[in-house]
């Protein structure tokens, strides 16, 4: 399981070390806006998802990224009292 954190405007804050792997990203991306980037491949409804996140609704989609079956589920995040965001959970199913 990878995660990404982002924060409320969908910039990038931190990843986990397999990101790169599953993504089109890497640790050069920090503080970069993904919310309208198809940083997936595969992951055409991303720009939508995000959108979705940020009204408050659940997102959890699974897709075929490359040679890549995952599950990619992007839910509230707090990481401290004052920054609020989100987590993107990628697992590999196959």
């Amino acid at each position: 399981m990878e995660f990404l954190y982002l924060n409320r405007k969908f910039c990038i804050k931190r990843m986990t070390q397999g990101i790169p792997d599953v993504t089109r990203l890497s640790q050069g991306d920090l503080n970069q806006d993904i919310s309208d980037m198809e940083f997936m491949e595969g992951y055409k409804e991303w720009t939508a998802d995000a959108a979705k996140a940020q009204k408050g609704e659940r997102v959890c989609r699974e897709l075929i990224s490359g040679e890549k079956h995952l599950i990619v589920e992007i839910l509230p995040c707090a990481f401290s009292t004052e920054m609020k965001g989100y987590v993107v959970v990628i697992q590999t199913i196959s």
